[in-house]
């Protein structure tokens, strides 16, 4: 990606040389990402979250070489950002804000904006609350997740501050679902979701001796407990991909060692191009 300047109204940049870019225009350290999603003109487009901003770099035309950007899209408090996509190539960002309360004490929440064409502002930052009856316990939330089934409705996905997984559902037309504990009381990280080209939304969430899953029988319907790994993911590391229609492999460092893929039914695989035993390579 060739570098460029960045500017903190907002305001798209051309590219410049990497020996033109001096040291106070390089970017911050980032805090999570970086993203790289397709647009809806065949452009890529790339996010990466930094104190208080997201960058996003834009392909100046599809298949590159130069891209445009960083643009500087404000983002106050942010810990954590994650970005989701779906068929209508909406880019949907979620981002976990942390904000000082008038007695010292943190106030957090989740927020949300979507960028509808590449290259484009965002919406606005909206937030969708929490999963915690107890202000004082929100500190402790965990970062979120998301995925966009393929009737575009938006799945939200994060750890609790007692261990739990909550989910929250925007459907759409707009409309904000009430939260729903997927009951349990070991998740540490945050989750990793993946939705299919069969509509189904699918869930791993890293614990503390091992990867807990979720699946829903037909799309649309309540997440149920799946098949358990037992590999302990590295936090951080987890992603899935749908590698086959409806089939989800999820990829994540194990912290006894290695990269491990597993799914339900065969693995975990140490190794890459290993053979599953239904003869699949991964």
């Amino acid at each position: 990606m060739r570098a460029t300047s960045a500017r903190a109204n907002g305001q798209r940049q051309q590219p410049v040389g990497e020996e033109a870019l001096d040291l106070a225009d390089r970017p911050a350290a980032v805090r999570s990402g970086p993203w790289l999603l397709p647009g809806h003109d065949g452009r890529l487009l790339a996010y990466a979250l930094v104190d208080q901003a997201v960058l996003r770099w834009t392909e100046r035309r599809p298949g590159g070489p130069d891209w445009l950007g960083p643009d500087v899209l404000p983002a106050k408090g942010l810990s954590h950002l994650t970005v989701a996509q779906g068929r209508n190539r909406y880019a949907h960002l979620l981002g976990r804000r942390v904000r000082p309360a008038k007695d010292g004490s943190l106030t957090v929440d989740l927020v949300y904006a979507i960028q509808y064409q590449a290259g484009r502002p965002l919406s606005e930052w909206r937030s969708i609350g929490n999963p915690h009856a107890k202000r004082e316990r929100t500190a402790l939330m965990g970062g979120p997740t998301a995925a966009v089934n393929t009737a575009g409705t938006l799945y939200v996905f994060v750890p609790t501050a007692e261990g739990r997984v909550a989910v929250r559902r925007e459907d759409t037309q707009g409309r904000w679902e009430p939260w729903l504990d997927l009951q349990v009381t070991a998740a540490v990280d945050t989750p990793a979701a993946v939705s299919t080209s069969t509509g189904h939304v699918e869930l791993l969430a890293p614990a503390r001796t091992g990867a807990l899953t979720w699946h829903q029988p037909e799309p649309g319907a309540v997440l149920r407990r799946g098949h358990d790994f037992g590999v302990i993911p590295l936090p951080g590391s987890v992603t899935g991909a749908e590698t086959s229609p409806g089939r989800v492999t999820y990829f994540l460092t194990d912290v006894r060692g290695g990269m491990v893929a597993v799914r339900a039914g065969s693995g975990p695989f140490r190794s890459a191009g290993t053979r599953a035993t239904d003869g699949t390579r991964w």
